[in-house]
């Protein structure tokens, strides 16, 4: 009798985004994986996202004021049954062997605290006629992107939640926290997230230092040297 699968729950933020939701639960669904739950956390919407729902009896409809995407993220985590967890973003997409390689990385490394693999990152617009244009920008980018991870519970215990005062480049902020703190995880060569960038998402048009990078990576520095200052109180040294 093969091994019972984990519930998963995989959370979806959204905020005005009803005409990509059908596209990005669908592949959630896709998935194939049972038991799975998930839960969609509108951010204030004020387009047809909670009549769009209505009709969605295997996905939990959370409504909260409008606070960003990483609050709408943490309200996901504090509903969230399970203590294995997954995000989506409302205008990306998960391949087809998402869960089935995050999964496989998990039982391959059992005391990873999260696991993560590259994205596709695909660029939307529409043409003179208002179609939906897709095009492929890169195949396979190393960079760590949220919708791309499994993640334990316990891992947004050791490394904290996302944080709300950061609109944009809050998954690099937590990834370099984790780093910092020497979190275990796994990162994969696979493709397991089709990140689409579309016409007026918060990163549409930012440039690097629009997106908070920079204050993400200031941000790690001021733990490390707060890191290295207890360190060195913690042996009797002197810290100017």
């Amino acid at each position: 009798m093969p091994p019972e699968k984990p519930l998963i729950s995989v959370v979806v933020p959204a905020f005005n985004a009803a005409s990509f939701l059908p596209e990005a639960v669908a592949s959630i669904r896709a998935q194939r994986h049972e038991p799975l739950e998930i839960i969609l956390v509108d951010d204030g919407s004020t387009d047809p996202t909670a009549k769009l729902v209505q009709s969605w009896s295997d996905v939990r409809y959370i409504r909260q004021p409008n606070q960003g995407p990483s609050a709408a993220r943490n309200t996901g985590i504090d509903a969230a049954r399970s203590d294995l967890l997954a995000f989506l973003d409302a205008d990306d997409l998960w391949t087809l062997n998402h869960l089935q390689v995050l999964l496989a990385a998990f039982q391959a490394n059992p005391a990873a605290q999260f696991v993560w693999g590259q994205s596709q990152v695909v660029g939307l617009s529409e043409d003179s006629s208002g179609n939906r244009v897709s095009e492929v920008l890169n195949d396979s980018v190393p960079q760590f992107l949220i919708g791309s991870g499994l993640y334990r519970r316990s891992a947004f215990t050791a490394v904290g939640r996302f944080d709300p005062k950061l609109q944009l480049a809050e998954d690099i902020d937590w990834i370099l926290t984790a780093r910092q703190y020497g979190v275990p995880q796994v990162q994969l060569s696979d493709t397991v997230l089709i990140y689409r960038r579309r016409e007026g998402s918060l990163t549409s048009g930012k440039n690097f230092h629009e997106l908070n990078v920079m204050a993400a990576l200031k941000r790690s520095l001021n733990r490390h040297r707060e890191k290295q200052v207890a360190a060195a109180r913690g042996l009797g040294q002197h810290v100017a």
